[in-house]
């Protein structure tokens, strides 16, 4: 993970405890790994152009680099079905936004970085998980981070899914825009696509 740009003690000690939780993921999952690695990318990106602060966004960016470690408990099996998911096994993934908040919680920062990855599922109109929250409920970071995940799930080739067109994933982001997602975010990675920027953020090194 890069360095911050305004690496403040506190951030230094925050990104020593993600990275010692981050070593725990090693060798388990690397498509995971992969996946954060680029939504971190688009969230910096994307915070930059909605005028975070340094600060704001280097947590940002190691909430976003590590917003997945809930999945750790869940099975490959399940994890990477190319089939659909049972209701069981759709809440066994569904759990991961709350054990990785727990996961996160035990570094004790005085950051919300734990709130973001326990966001990152919610949306605006209330209808996400774990918790239901709205849009008021949510932290801009938490908004961002949603953005950038849906954009790399919906931009990057799966188990269960082929690459979709930016032109694809620019009509999706538009019709979910202010109702699953966050109007201000969804309008910074339109941006983002229109100059290529997110396909680069999200493309893997050759």
């Amino acid at each position: 993970m890069p360095a911050s740009e305004h690496e403040l003690p506190e951030i230094r000690e925050l990104r020593k405890g993600v990275e010692r939780l981050r070593s725990l993921a090693v060798g388990r999952d690397p498509r995971t790994g992969a996946h954060e690695r680029r939504v971190a990318r688009l969230a910096t990106s994307l915070a930059r152009l909605l005028g975070l602060t340094p600060l704001r966004i280097a947590v940002l960016e190691l909430a976003a680099g590590i917003h997945d470690i809930g999945k750790l408990q869940v099975p490959p099996a399940i994890l990477h079905k190319a089939a659909p998911l049972t209701d069981e096994e759709r809440e066994i993934v569904r759990g991961h936004a709350r054990r990785g908040y727990e996961a996160l919680a035990l570094l004790r920062s005085p950051f919300p970085i734990a709130d973001f990855v326990h966001q990152h599922h919610e949306r605006v109109d209330g209808r996400g998980y774990p918790r239901g929250l709205t849009g008021r409920d949510l932290h801009v970071e938490s908004k961002i981070l949603t953005v950038a995940d849906v954009y790399d799930a919906m931009a990057s080739r799966r188990s269960y899914q082929d690459v979709r067109s930016d032109e694809d994933v620019a009509a999706e982001l538009r019709r979910v825009r202010g109702t699953q997602l966050d109007e201000a975010a969804v309008d910074a990675c339109l941006h983002l696509i229109g100059t290529g920027e997110a396909a680069r953020c999200v493309a893997e090194p050759a």
